[in-house]
């Protein structure tokens, strides 16, 4: 019996782009060199000849002309890292809140939505002005 509220479905999209990030980024790893040397650059990209560049740039540069399916691994890594850090920030900003309060207890409290506030503001007798966030 697995839950079917549509929060997991953003859990699940977390967890397979975090699969990704690290199968990529163990790929990646095994190509790029962390250096700070300068070096001369004389490899597959023609308009960097004779460049004077980091050694870690000129390992980028050859693992995405060079190595088979480099540029592929790069792409993935960085769009993976992308949903990754959006679904958290979605997950985050859930239906829910949790808060603590000065007791120490954890309370668990829905957020208001956009219909529910203005419904409220109608039955006070505010009239139908829109009320700004946060008044």
């Amino acid at each position: 019996i697995f839950p079917d509220h549509w929060s997991f479905m953003i859990g699940e999209i977390a967890l397979y782009s975090f699969v990704v990030l690290i199968a990529t980024g163990v790929f990646l790893s095994l190509y790029f060199v962390p250096s700070t040397a300068t070096v001369v650059y004389n490899g597959p990209y023609t308009p960097l000849h004779g460049q004077v560049v980091s050694e870690a740039y000129a390992s980028t540069i050859n693992l995405s002309f060079s190595v088979r399916t480099g540029l592929l691994m790069r792409q993935m890594h960085h769009w993976a890292a992308n949903i990754f850090l959006g679904a958290i920030y979605r997950a985050r900003r859930g239906e829910e809140a949790m808060s603590t309060r000065s007791d120490g207890e954890v309370t668990v409290e829905t957020l208001p939505r956009l219909g529910d506030e203005v419904s409220s503001v109608e039955e006070e007798g505010v009239g139908q002005e829109p009320v700004p966030h946060g008044v």
